[in-house]
């Protein structure tokens, strides 16, 4: 229902219409779907076989395709990704069970529809509050993680991670940890999660236990423009930012005539990022690409 009570949000129902209108009765998707069901799972014991025996979830991937072929299930009223297909098989099966927090670790297939990212994730946080009676629950997420993304190609990932950043709403309790610099380029199952478990419950401590503090990461808060010279003010965090190369790496700039060149100079002041000779420049950007090697960071090393 809070689907379709969002306009901005209707491209998931249509889409999801024109799959069952492929099927002249229910029966014939339930057919296809039973064959469909033993071949994924064959082909995620072939995942699990080749993670075991030391590949990388990429090439343990490419290999059980080349075994099993074709496993994808038949989009429909029994596939997991069907609209509200995760809340009603998961979700539902424990509201109304009372809730402290929510920690909500994204996965990464919405850069299809990263346009509609922000719309989704609020409807997601305003339906889950709704059905668990609790209209301040507090809702704590994950910035998608670094990876290649094969095929997608750049900037790809990094407009939902925009999105994302959209979403952080101190003031209604939902709170960002990211995990950025945590990935791996290609692994896009990450094999260490420790760090990201810490950041995510250090942002718990700090804002639903009011334990800590400077648990977020940098993030723009504002910024000043002047005769080729941008300040730009961060929030979240009031520790001194940090370069890990002690180049102060990763901002690139964007010319009115489309060229895009590395920032030269760049200076870390406190909390702040002051860079000069821009003039001309139409647009700044901080490790916008699927796989980022970031190199700012905050003092209590938050990326």
């Amino acid at each position: 229902a809070d689907l379709l009570e969002n306009p901005a949000l209707a491209r998931y129902v249509n889409n999801y219409k024109a799959e069952l209108a492929k099927y002249a009765k229910p029966d014939d998707y339930d057919k296809l779907f039973k064959e469909r069901l033993p071949k994924l799972m064959e082909f995620w014991s072939e995942i699990e076989k080749g993670v075991a025996a030391g590949l990388s979830g990429e090439e343990a991937n490419k290999r059980a395709y080349e075994k099993v072929g074709d496993s994808t299930l038949p989009m429909g009223p029994k596939h997991w990704n069907r609209p509200s297909g995760e809340f009603d098989t998961m979700v539902k099966k424990v509201v109304p069970f009372p809730l402290k927090a929510v920690l909500f670790y994204q996965g990464e297939s919405d850069h299809q529809n990263a346009d509609l990212y922000e719309q989704a994730f609020k409807t997601m946080i305003k339906s889950w509050r709704k059905a668990f009676g609790d209209a301040a629950l507090p809702f704590v997420f994950t910035q998608v993680a670094g990876y290649s993304y094969p095929g997608l190609g750049e900037p790809g990932i990094a407009f939902v991670r925009e999105a994302q950043a959209a979403c952080i709403n101190p003031s209604d309790n939902v709170f960002m940890a990211s995990a950025v610099d945590l990935g791996e380029e290609n692994n896009i199952h990450p094999k260490d999660k420790r760090v990201v478990a810490q950041r995510l419950l250090n942002v718990l401590l700090e804002k639903v236990y009011r334990k800590g503090k400077n648990s977020g990461s940098p993030a723009l808060f504002s910024y000043q423009y002047s005769e080729g010279k941008l300040v730009i003010y961060t929030q979240y965090n009031n520790l001194n930012l940090v370069s890990r190369s002690g180049q102060n790496l990763g901002f690139s700039v964007i010319f009115e005539n489309g060229g895009e060149f590395e920032a030269e100079k760049v200076e870390l002041t406190g909390n702040q990022v002051v860079i000069r000779n821009i003039k001309h420049a139409v647009e700044i950007r901080y490790n916008f690409k699927n796989h980022p090697h970031c190199d700012i960071y905050s003092a209590n090393e938050l990326p």
